[in-house]
């Protein structure tokens, strides 16, 4: 997970559009007095889902080793006790499975097909040995940015930067991948408010 909150963290920083919309989403939930809710329409969980698409860290899923008996899958025979690897970023970027899939779109899953709403990624794998984590996983994020963005601004330190899946990763061959290092700088939002949160125990 902090791969996928520093590739996050990035984007806010970068994208001065899509940190706006997030900021405004949280700042209504704000208003109704829950801080951390989850709701379909809210544009931060779509957010969080979208960062798991776009720049999923575990670019092929753990290996597994086929049983039973050999078979063969469209036109390819694979006999049995085959080491396989799932490739959870080409399968996260299939055009059959998402509309516009080599864009960040968050609001895929706010107005997209349901289809797109119903499964959000591959980056936790699929079918029955799927992580079961994958909601956990959105939640916690959806938390930290939720709290960052309530209490500050980010920019990015470096000057004008883009955030790319393939190009920006730190080190290309990793198992795990994170961006390549970045700086940001926070502003404080509200002062008062934010001396109230770091005061309150959670």
């Amino acid at each position: 997970m902090p791969n996928t909150l520093l590739w996050g963290l990035g984007v806010l920083s970068s994208n001065k559009a899509i940190q706006q919309k997030a900021y405004e989403a949280v700042r209504r939930q704000e208003a109704l007095g829950d801080a951390i809710s989850f709701e379909d329409d809210d544009y931060l969980l779509a957010f969080c889902k979208e960062i798991g698409r776009y720049f999923n860290t575990f670019r092929l899923a753990l290996a597994r080793e086929t049983i039973g008996k050999d078979l063969v899958w469209n036109g390819h025979f694979i006999p049995e006790g085959t080491t396989v690897y799932c490739n959870t970023h080409a399968m996260n970027r299939d055009p059959t499975r998402f509309s516009y899939a080599d864009e960040f779109r968050p609001e895929r899953y706010i107005s997209g097909p349901e289809a797109e709403r119903t499964m959000p990624h591959y980056g936790f794998g699929v079918g029955r040995r799927n992580c079961p984590a994958i909601n956990l996983v959105h939640k916690e994020l959806y938390t930290i940015y939720k709290r960052v963005l309530l209490n500050w601004s980010l920019d990015i330190f470096d000057g004008e930067r883009e955030f790319d899946a393939i190009r920006g990763c730190a080190d290309g061959l990793e198992f795990n991948q994170a961006p390549k290092p970045y700086r940001i700088t926070l502003t404080v939002r509200d002062q008062r408010k934010l001396n109230t949160y770091l005061n309150t125990e959670l």
